[in-house]
């Protein structure tokens, strides 16, 4: 009887601690949830086989495009 590939447990965003950055006094940046919401970064920090500059890339890739939050 030949093997069924079993389903990946977790297909959700991946869950990492929260990690807020104030911005001034009214102003904060969640870079957890950043990098969770961006499909690249997450891959890349998934796989084993990547240097830390290609890491590195990839976080700074899914921050620069957040968007700070008023506090």
């Amino acid at each position: 009887m030949p093997m069924q590939p079993t389903p990946s447990a977790d297909t959700s965003r991946p869950e990492w601690p929260s990690l807020h950055v104030v911005l001034g006094e009214r102003f904060s940046l969640d870079l957890s949830a950043a990098v969770a919401a961006h499909p690249f970064a997450v891959k890349t920090l998934k796989r084993m086989n990547v240097g830390l500059a290609a890491r590195r890339a990839a976080v700074r890739t899914a921050i620069m495009p957040a968007r700070p939050e008023k506090v």
